[in-house]
């Protein structure tokens, strides 16, 4: 970017782009746990009550590449964002965690999982700014 656009399109830009690239991992990671620990067999997807019938009895295998998803996807944003960001890095980076926050806490309330898969991931969304100013090498 240019150093001649202003530092609010600038913040606003990192931002967008970081919830953009995060949403992306959060949907490939996803992708890839599906293919590797696949839902039930016979599953509508499609079907929310089922979804959360089924949900109500899933091993914990099951959670754990949505977990990592959960943490990557947001990291990976936020290293992004930071990475953009014309100035206070770690302040851009807690803006696309907490889309992803909230966004999870949607999905949680529509669909309840687990309490100790709420409680981790809520983690790893507050965790996730803080990894990716890491990650970006920006402090």
């Amino acid at each position: 970017m240019s150093s001649s656009t202003p530092a609010a399109l600038r913040s606003v830009i990192a931002v967008a782009a970081g919830v953009f690239v995060g949403g992306i991992a959060v949907f490939g990671v996803e992708a890839l746990g599906h293919a590797l620990v696949p839902p039930p067999a016979g599953l509508d997807v499609a079907n929310p009550e089922a979804v959360r019938q089924a949900i109500s009895t899933m091993p914990a295998v099951h959670f754990l590449p949505l977990l990592v998803a959960y943490l990557a996807g947001p990291s990976l944003g936020s290293a992004l964002t930071a990475r953009m960001a014309p100035a206070f890095p770690l302040r851009h980076a807690g803006v696309v965690a907490a889309f992803f926050l909230v966004g999870g806490l949607m999905n949680f309330r529509a669909i309840p999982h687990p309490t100790w898969f709420v409680l981790l991931a809520v983690l790893a969304f507050v965790a996730a700014p803080f990894v990716g100013v890491r990650m970006a090498g920006r402090r």
